[in-house]
């Protein structure tokens, strides 16, 4: 993950990668007596870039975009935003 702190000091924005191994192979789950199958052996690569704010002492806001892909596996844009106050 690489940070870039914004003109603002109570700002920060990161820039993130990387590579995940699956090595479990094929997986069978049974939900409600259904069985599933499914092969997520293999190598993916994830990405994504998100932002902190800190307006004030007591909130801040927080937000992320995620993507991954791989050979057995596509995970579509993950969207990520929060609120937090502090008491």
């Amino acid at each position: 993950m690489r940070a870039f702190y914004l003109p603002d000091s109570a700002k920060l924005g990161f820039v993130k990668g990387g590579v995940k191994q699956q090595f479990a192979g094929k997986q069978k789950l049974y939900a409600n007596l259904v069985q599933f199958k499914d092969e997520l052996k293999g190598t993916s690569g994830y990405y994504g870039l998100g932002f902190e704010a800190s307006p004030n002492k007591k909130v801040s806001l927080y937000g992320h975009l995620e993507r991954e892909n791989g050979k057995h596996y596509t995970k579509e844009i993950e969207v990520m935003l929060g609120l937090r106050y502090k008491f």
